[in-house]
C-alpha cells in the first residue's frame, strides 16, 4: 500500500511570499529614482532586512561584486525611515538643504541656546 500523501504546510509567514511578487528594483533603478549615486544607494540598502544581495566575495585578484535586488516594501520602508529621520531633525532646530543628489543638515543658531 502507498502511505497518503499529507499536504505540506507552509513554514514561512504569508508576507514573505507576497515579497517574492513584488517589484524588486536594481541599483541604478533607485538611484535614478530618488536622485543619488549608485555607491549611496549600495550603502543605505546593504544589510538592510529584506534586500536580495548575491555575488562574489573579494580575492587577492579580483575585486568584490555585490548585486542587490530591493522589493519595493523595503524601498517604501526606508524612505519612510528616512522622511521621519528628516522631519525630527527639523523639528528639533536644524535646517534641512536639499539639492538634487544629496541632503545636508546644519544646526541653526538660537540665541536662547547662549
Amino acid at each position: 500500500m502507498r502511505p497518503e500523501i499529507q499536504e505540506r504546510k507552509s513554514v514561512q509567514p504569508a508576507e514573505l511570499h507576497s515579497v517574492a511578487l513584488e517589484r524588486h528594483y536594481s541599483v541604478p533603478e533607485v538611484a535614478e529614482l530618488w536622485a543619488m549615486s549608485e555607491k549611496s544607494v549600495r550603502r543605505l540598502f546593504a544589510g538592510e532586512s529584506g534586500v536580495l544581495e548575491w555575488g562574489t566575495p573579494e580575492s587577492a585578484r579580483k575585486r568584490g561584486y555585490l548585486n542587490l535586488r530591493i522589493p519595493e516594501s523595503v524601498l517604501i520602508r526606508v524612505h519612510q525611515r528616512r522622511q521621519r529621520a528628516r522631519e525630527s531633525r527639523a523639528r528639533f532646530g536644524f535646517v534641512v538643504f536639499t539639492s538634487s543628489s544629496n541632503c545636508h543638515a546644519l544646526r541653526t543658531l538660537d540665541a536662547s541656546w547662549s
